[in-house]
């Protein structure tokens, strides 16, 4: 139920520019959310986990070419136009056989953002729940990832709260 976002419920939306300045008949939506990989299986899903990890990137040379992040991440080569021409590319393992097999090779799930090299755009390094990833390849039917994560030490914030009841206190 779209209405019910304790659900999980997320969707995706193209936009196409017509005429002018792209308000009312100058443009039109497209409902693609049907075509986002199903919530059925954990290991294949487009979950974004209440929107902690959610992202959506065209590729610079390719309107059609988009990569969705949740759990996972997932490249469509016709813009989630359908749901046959989707390949998963990052995160969790979907023929995993063993508990050490459970994430997919050299990535880890939880997806944040990706950033395609401005010299090559087929070189995409990932940010996730795991670190920074790197690909050379982001187009193959199998993407190889290099873990980019040397020693260094990373966090993220979840949330962040201020108290509102504080006397004198000075919240910018």
């Amino acid at each position: 139920d779209p209405s019910d976002n304790s659900s999980g419920y997320h969707s995706l939306w193209k936009y196409t520019y017509n005429s002018g300045d792209g308000t009312g008949s100058g443009g039109t939506w497209e409902n693609r959310s049907a075509n986002l990989p199903s919530v059925q299986n954990a290991y294949l899903t487009t979950d974004h986990a209440g929107g902690y990890n959610m992202m959506v990137k065209v590729f610079p040379s390719n309107e059609n070419i988009v990569f969705v992040g949740g759990t996972n991440l997932f490249r469509s080569d016709d813009g989630f136009a359908s749901s046959t021409r989707i390949t998963q590319i990052g995160g969790y393992n979907p023929g995993f056989t063993a508990p050490r097999t459970y994430r997919y090779p050299n990535n880890h799930p939880d997806h944040h953002d990706v950033v395609f090299d401005p010299t090559n755009t087929s070189a995409m390094v990932n940010a996730n729940d795991g670190g920074i990833y790197k690909t050379l390849s982001c187009l193959s039917n199998e993407v190889v990832w290099e873990d980019l994560n040397n020693g260094y030490i990373a966090s993220q914030f979840y949330t962040v709260a201020v108290d509102p009841g504080r006397v004198n206190d000075v919240v910018v």
